[in-house]
């Protein structure tokens, strides 16, 4: 069931398996989160400019690796404006290599998630959201 307080969380990455897993293991939750999923930086862009959804997303799960602009651009973009910066950001990466997980959080991201392999971490972050709203 879906309620208006229900948190909304965006999922930019190329394919939806990251969406797919988090609302399959989120099914029975009362207040199940929205997941909205994003192909690509540019269009995560202009669905928060345009605020698209009435509403900025309570979290965004930010690939490393989109097409047209890339995760860190996009990261970068947001932290950097005041109205974005706010909102909480984990960087889905492919790799834990340390230049990859030092560049993300120099950039301002609130976590990583590596992809594949922590699903559970990301259901864990959709539940925490759903109790404190």
């Amino acid at each position: 069931m879906i309620t208006v307080n229900a948190p909304l969380i965006y999922v930019v990455d190329q394919g939806d398996s990251v969406t797919d897993y988090a609302q399959h293991n989120l099914i029975d939750r009362r207040d199940t989160p929205i997941f909205c999923h994003i192909e690509n930086g540019a269009e995560l862009l202009i669905r928060l400019t345009h605020c698209l959804d009435g509403r900025l997303p309570d979290l965004i799960l930010l690939a490393t690796n989109t097409p047209i602009m890339n995760g860190y651009e996009v990261l970068q973009v947001l932290k950097k404006d005041s109205v974005f910066r706010s909102i909480p950001i984990l960087m889905l990466v492919d790799t834990t290599h340390e230049r990859v997980i030092k560049r993300c959080f120099e950039l301002g991201c609130n976590g990583l998630i590596q992809k594949a392999k922590n699903y559970s971490n990301l259901v864990n972050a959709a539940r925490m959201l759903s109790y404190s709203n």
